[in-house]
């Protein structure tokens, strides 16, 4: 009686952690862009990365002796940096076009990161098909209201960032087990008269640890079976 239920209990155990769901949650708030995956609600990786809090000071850590060594630490941390400086000062050249290129990239305009968003789907639900069909999908927000300063410039942007949505919801729609929108969740806009473009995006995608092990299993078994076939056509030439 004893065994019988450790062993249900452990398989409780197991059918209670394969049933936690893995979440992914994209966000795209104006310049702002945030990346998010929760195991069973813990938040388990994030990007940008949050800072971390600061300790507060103590009060036996401001006494003479302490203080004479972090002087000294701060000393000896200056002498580097300057002889570093005076390394690189050779490289100043190097360094500005090395900046000016990372200013370029940070300067990506946002009908850019909303199609890296888009690209980003895509390569997830392309590379994995089988998993794709167990994910349960939801746009919460889309909202872009597209505007350049340049009519001509705004409608080229407006047509790219309607065709780039409409092929994300078309996707998540045909892929995976989409979430009825609600309605006003979704819209592009054109601003003629706006000097930038404005966007909200916020799209979740949730799969259970079970769907994911058994992707695997089938993954498994079918490179099993394809190894097999190999060896059977090796032995028969």
């Amino acid at each position: 009686m004893t065994a019988l239920i450790v062993i249900a209990t452990v398989l409780l155990v197991f059918a209670l952690i394969l049933s936690l769901r893995i979440k992914l949650r994209v966000k795209l708030d104006g310049s702002d862009f945030s990346l998010a995956v929760t195991v069973g609600g813990i938040k388990v990786f994030s990007f940008p990365k949050k800072e971390k809090k600061r300790k507060k000071p103590r009060l036996s850590a401001f006494s003479y002796e302490k203080h004479k060594k972090r002087l000294e630490k701060e000393r000896l941390k200056a002498e580097k940096k300057a002889a570093k400086k005076a390394k690189k000062k050779s490289k100043s050249d190097k360094i500005k076009d090395k900046a000016a290129e990372t200013a370029g990239k940070a300067k990506k305009s946002l009908g850019e990161k909303v199609t890296s968003v888009v690209d980003f789907v895509k390569f997830v639900l392309g590379e994995f098909p089988r998993l794709a069909s167990y994910i349960r999908t939801e746009i919460k927000a889309a909202h872009i209201t597209v505007g350049t300063g340049d009519a001509a410039k705004t409608a080229e942007l407006y047509g790219g960032i309607s065709a780039a949505l409409s092929l994300l919801i078309e996707l998540l729609d045909k892929r995976t087990r989409l979430r009825k929108i609600k309605q006003g969740a979704v819209s592009v806009s054109p601003d003629f008269l706006g000097e930038k473009t404005d966007a909200r995006l916020d799209i979740s995608l949730k799969i259970t640890l079970f769907s994911v092990l058994r992707v695997g299993c089938h993954t498994l078994a079918w490179f099993i079976r394809k190894k097999v076939g190999e060896a059977a056509k090796q032995v028969r030439k």
